[in-house]
């Protein structure tokens, strides 16, 4: 059955090429709209248009190529607008193969009633208030964007949606003012979604998806943000929530990757997250922003970069000040847990080889009425080979702490070297474990209860064999301690209370054990 009917107050253009099966339904009111409709030997194919307002511009295209002949085509396009204000809707479908069929939706609510040029309406038209563009060349593809919303209009939307591939869907919806979104897709069955909400002014969403079954979700509830997704292979997952300003991701995913962003900021500098990962089976989680009483987030940035198979990254960063965490992670089975809260943190952890794990918190003081004041934290971690293990905890004034493992163990029923550094107040700790040796193990624990009186230091060196043990335990002020150990089965300990002190120890050969308290 063919259905016209057509209802204009003003200007309109219809062109209507039709075979078996089409439906066309155009209903305006108002003055200055167009709609131009072009269906080429289409079957089934269905075009809906309501335009309420004036000056409005819509212009849809089905054709269809099919390599069957006669009654094996099957063309199911289906184009559905619904426009109000001042709006600009673009569908270009070709339902390509047997069993094909493209589906567009599109709804838009301007809240604007001209354009700068209302005697001159075309598809060149600047500024329309909300334009939407699709563009389907192949079977199965689904494209939903809607634009405002009846009581919540918007002005200067703009979504364009390409998809190239099969069974495809890509669902766009914007609610705040200014705000862009752009979905391509190719492979198959890919999913996007980008929602734009009522506090989303001047955000920026992109996705690109090339693979087969990857998905990507992008909720934007704040001003000025951006977020870009790449993902190029299958399975892929990526998550990206902005709330507040200024925020920036990069997510760029190759293999069966997840990656999960929140972005909390409320005010304040811009607030960055890059995640690149290859290979198949990696986990980033980031979150930054708002905890502990709400405070602001200045200047968190991130970068994380995973290669290999099953790396697993944690970056949370709360109310940042300018705090950075670069993590760069290579081989398989990395895990890297990084908590900061607090200002001026920066985390550096590069792991490089198998089964390395580094843990680094950098966390405030907190108490009831909020959190006290920390400075200046700082931690890196560099690991290179097989079962390594760092755990650094700071929480104090100006604390450091730089931890280097390299050949970082031996292959077979040995495990890896491993450092645990903890502490508190104006401190400094520097380990160095090289070499190819397995089962050394530091503890470095500078517990200085007079925050921010004095200073610890502490220097460990094991530069060669293995079963190395090396302790260092120093509360109060002032204390220096160094321990240098080679050889094999080395055992020293350094123990200072308070006060000024100084203790070394260097030990070579095999079962010594030094012990020193003061």
């Amino acid at each position: 059955m063919k259905k016209h009917l057509l209802t204009t107050a003003s200007a309109l253009t219809l062109l209507a090429t039709q075979a078996s099966a089409n439906d066309i339904t155009l209903v305006q009111s108002g003055t200055g709209n167009r709609a131009t409709t072009t269906q080429f030997d289409g079957k089934e194919g269905l075009v809906l248009i309501d335009q309420t307002g004036d000056r409005s511009f819509v212009n849809v295209t089905q054709e269809d190529d099919s390599e069957g002949d006669g009654d094996e085509k099957t063309y199911l396009n289906k184009v559905d607008i619904d426009q109000y204000g001042v709006a600009r809707a673009v569908v270009d479908q070709i339902a390509a193969g047997v069993g094909s069929s493209n589906t567009a939706n599109i709804e838009q609510f301007s809240n604007a009633d001209e354009i700068e040029s209302p005697e001159d309406v075309t598809e060149d038209a600047v500024p329309f208030h909300v334009d939407a563009e699709v563009t389907q060349t192949s079977a199965g593809s689904t494209a939903v964007i809607k634009q405002g919303a009846a009581g919540a209009n918007v002005a200067v939307a703009s979504a364009s949606v390409n998809q190239t591939g099969l069974y495809n869907e890509a669902y766009v919806y914007q609610y705040g003012e200014s705000s862009s979104a752009s979905v391509t897709q190719g492979g198959g069955n890919n999913t996007s979604t980008i929602n734009q909400e009522l506090l989303g002014q001047g955000s920026v969403a992109n996705v690109t998806q090339n693979g087969n079954g990857a998905t990507s979700t992008i909720t934007q509830n704040g001003s000025g943000n951006l977020a870009t997704v790449i993902q190029n292979d299958d399975n892929s997952i990526s998550t990206v929530s902005q709330f507040g300003s200024s925020g920036e991701v990069t997510v760029t995913q190759t293999g069966a990757n997840e990656s999960t962003v929140t972005q909390e900021s409320t005010t304040g500098d811009s607030v960055k997250a890059t995640v690149n990962q290859t290979g198949s089976g990696n986990d980033s989680i980031i979150v930054q922003g708002k905890a502990l009483n709400g405070s602001t987030t200045t200047k968190g940035t991130v970068t994380v970069t995973q290669s290999g198979s099953d790396g697993k990254s944690e970056v949370t960063q709360w109310r940042e000040n300018s705090s950075t965490v670069t993590l760069m992670q290579s081989g398989t089975g990395n895990i890297s847990e990084i908590e900061q809260e607090d200002s001026n943190s920066e985390a550096t952890v590069t792991q490089s080889g198998t089964n390395g794990k580094s843990i680094i918190n950098q966390t405030s003081i907190t108490d009831d009425t909020g959190r006290l004041g920390v400075f200046k934290n700082e931690a890196t971690v560099k690991t290179s080979g097989i079962n390594t293990l760092s755990t650094i905890n700071q929480n104090g004034f100006n604390s450091i702490a730089n931890v280097t493992q390299s050949n970082g163990g031996l292959i077979g029923e040995l495990e890896g070297i491993k450092s645990t550094i903890k502490q508190s107040g104006m401190v400094t700790a520097t380990v160095f474990q090289t070499s190819f040796g397995g089962r050394n193990v530091v503890e470095i624990d500078q517990s200085n209860l007079n925050i921010g009186v004095g200073r610890s230091v502490a220097v460990v060196y094991q530069t060669e064999g293995s079963d190395h043990h090396a302790g260092v335990y120093q509360r109060g002020e002032g204390h220096v301690a160094h321990i240098y150990q080679t050889g094999e089965w080395n055992n020293a300990t350094i123990s200072q209370i308070k006060n000024a002190a100084y203790a070394s120890v260097t030990q070579s050969g095999t079962r010594n054990r030094a012990k020193v308290f003061q």
